[in-house]
């Protein structure tokens, strides 16, 4: 058998880094469904090759996605886009010796130390999302095997090393643990690194309540694939609608849809029936193979003039009013006089 070079998954630094995984993926993908990873072969040997094949894909899968150790943008190794045609975009972390295929499966060739690590595919589809993990482990060929103790290590020593990165990892995670909050930013703000902005524009300018807008992107990715708004937040609990190109144009419903929204093969996003609850900011992402886009809008919902609040159409005119606020002043002045006076004749009464 090989030597391994990379740490089964149960190891401290494996769990560790799932815990930052955890921090950084739980937070926005919780209602995604999982799927098994198969290696192919079991035991990939530096300078072979392996692939990695997901067991269960979405039922129409649009985009499949896999990412080197942790699910961000900046971790993106290849994209896939399956309509009109298939077609592939390289991520940041594409070596050149991945590919993709149809299958939604990543192949690795000539493996080396680099590759070892967690795997993580998202395949993206109308009906589902599925997303899975695995550990690669590369080993030497029998023949290539270091031999430790001929290199002069002894056991103390090498039970020495193996408890000293356990420490460190445990302090690592105290570490992390502290500074939850942080970690999260990073992951959030980190994964907008690559993509593009675009403008949005508010259809009317100022919508009455009551009425209606749309928020218009002003810039899309050639050839869009999917399209998402959401409000207040960009994550999938303020999710409003998602919009997919592929196989047949659509939008689907999410968990902040009120049922006054509606998408525009445009990825426009129109809201009816304008009341206080619609006010706020508001997101879209849009992802194709020719890129990703991503903007934001504050929406302000203002009254219609004719509801706007007028005093004097009510039967008061202004020497009405400066009466009423000269005559709570002077009450007020009257009884502020009473008290002190009271005070003074009687101090224990207070």
């Amino acid at each position: 058998m090989g030597v391994l070079l990379g740490a089964k998954s149960g190891s401290p630094s494996t769990l560790l880094a799932a815990f930052v995984l955890s921090v950084c993926f739980f937070s926005t993908e919780a209602d995604y469904k999982g799927t098994n990873i198969t290696v192919e072969p079991p035991m990939p040997m530096e300078g072979g090759s392996v692939r990695l094949t997901p067991v269960t894909l979405a039922i129409t899968r649009v985009i499949c996605r896999w990412f080197r150790k942790e699910l961000r943008t900046n971790e993106t190794i290849l994209s896939a886009f399956f309509y009109p045609s298939f077609k592939v975009r390289k991520g940041p972390n594409f070596t050149g010796r991945e590919t993709i295929r149809p299958d939604c499966s990543l192949e690795i060739t000539p493996l080396n130390i680099t590759d070892l690590g967690n795997y993580i595919t998202l395949i993206e589809g109308p009906e589902d999302t599925r997303i899975g993990s695995v550990e690669l482990i590369v080993h030497y060929p029998p023949d290539d095997e270091p031999k430790l103790f001929d290199r002069g290590f002894n056991k103390m020593t090498i039970v020495g090393i193996v408890f000293g990165s356990l420490s460190a990892a445990v302090f690592l995670g105290m570490v992390l643990f502290s500074v939850y909050p942080f970690i999260l930013s990073v992951c959030f703000f980190s994964t907008e690194a690559v993509w593009k902005p675009t403008n949005i524009t508010v259809d009317p300018p100022k919508p009455m309540e009551g009425g209606s807008v749309r928020l218009i992107p002003v810039t899309l990715p050639p050839v869009p694939s999917i399209c998402r708004w959401f409000r207040g937040e960009r994550n999938e609990d303020h999710t409003i609608m998602i919009y997919y190109f592929y196989p047949s144009p659509g939008s689907w419903e999410a968990k902040l849809y009120t049922g006054r929204e509606t998408m525009r093969p445009d990825c426009s996003l129109e809201i009816t029936n304008l009341n206080i609850t619609d006010l706020g900011n508001y997101i879209v992402l849009i992802d194709g193979p020719g890129g990703i886009r991503t903007g934001s809008v504050e929406l302000i919902v203002h009254y219609p003039p004719d509801e706007e609040p007028k005093v004097s159409a009510r039967g008061v005119n202004k020497m009405t009013i400066i009466g009423v606020v000269f005559g709570s002043l002077s009450a007020a002045v009257v009884l502020g006089v009473l008290v002190f006076a009271i005070y003074i004749s009687s101090p224990n009464a207070f």
